[in-house]
């Protein structure tokens, strides 16, 4: 898998929308961390301890993580990337 990775990132470099003038990386990151918060906060309540919680949090946030960038290799693979292709689904 780390090679799959490895191979794409090499192959689109600016997959993340690296420019200055977006702020596609910057919005990335404050989702996670919002989410990540909210998880955490929604686990203490129903776990009632922060270990667990936090725990919990990390491999929900892991598996989320591979289950999206699979989801988005097969929309890719179905439906490519222009916009015409969009619309039949």
């Amino acid at each position: 898998m780390l090679k799959k990775i490895t191979s794409f990132l090499k192959r689109d470099p600016d997959f993340m929308d690296l420019n200055p003038g977006h702020e596609s990386l910057r919005k990335v990151i404050i989702w996670r961390v919002l989410v990540t918060v909210l998880s955490t906060g929604i686990a203490l309540w129903f776990l009632g301890e922060l270990t667990s919680s936090l725990q919990l949090v990390l491999v929900e946030g892991v598996i989320i993580t591979i289950v999206h960038y699979v989801f988005e290799e097969y929309w890719e693979s179905k439906y490519g990337g222009n916009n015409e292709s969009r619309g039949s689904y």
